[in-house]
């Protein structure tokens, strides 16, 4: 990798070909320029529809052709009704099937997700959606954009996506409060985070080095 150019691309998620979400590492396909293209790196918590900016480096498999090794990920939520039925579709909002994802989409086009996060109520009007329903669809959802949210700010202090995987599953959504109040507690023995590591995030965050 340190004798290839980096360069960055973009381009739909289409395809989960396999992941781990224990280490973080995936193998994708990817809308790139109107063709599919496979992408591998720690992309395990993409879904189906999001638009990803990778940076990363093309390299030529022996067995399976052109593809693209991803260093760095920017995700952004689909923003077409096509690419949002295909996120909710794709099983990453827990209730949501192929079916509901359609009728939901149907229902509301590009608006969709923002009907989800701030007017859940709406979600009622759908065939096969009780208000009990809608509730934890948007429940779900919020637990959704709240891993989003952790993954990121993790990735903004360095932390690896394996890592960074490894905090959500101790913490969840309390996790950024957590670190943001004590990030030495990465260094416990479950998560195993170098202490320099989380030094540099203290002084980030100005705690006293004692």
């Amino acid at each position: 990798m340190a004798n290839q150019e980096l360069v960055q691309i973009e381009g739909s998620v289409e395809e989960i070909i396999f992941k781990n979400d224990q280490t973080g590492f995936a193998v994708i396909e990817i809308d790139y320029q109107g063709e599919y293209l496979t992408v591998t790196g720690e992309l395990a918590t993409v879904a189906e529809g999001e638009v990803l900016k990778l940076t990363g480096s093309f390299f030529t498999h022996s067995k399976f052709g052109n593809q693209f090794k991803a260093v760095l990920v920017e995700r952004s939520l689909p923003a077409t009704s096509n690419a949002i039925r295909k996120y909710l579709a794709s099983g990453v909002v827990k209730g949501i099937g192929p079916v509901l994802a359609k009728r939901i989409v149907d229902a509301f086009g590009d608006d969709t997700l923002e009907i989800i996060e701030t007017e859940p109520s709406k979600l009622s009007e759908i065939k096969g959606i009780s208000p009990k329903k809608a509730q934890e669809l948007a429940d779900e959802f919020k637990q959704l954009f709240g891993m989003r949210s952790v993954m990121l700010f993790l990735a903004k202090h360095g932390l690896t996506v394996s890592q960074s995987v490894l905090v959500w599953n101790r913490w969840k959504t309390m996790a950024i409060d957590i670190i943001q109040e004590n990030p030495y507690v990465l260094c416990s023995q479950v998560l195993n985070i170098p202490f320099e590591h989380a030094d540099k995030i203290g002084q980030y965050y100005q705690i006293p080095s004692n």
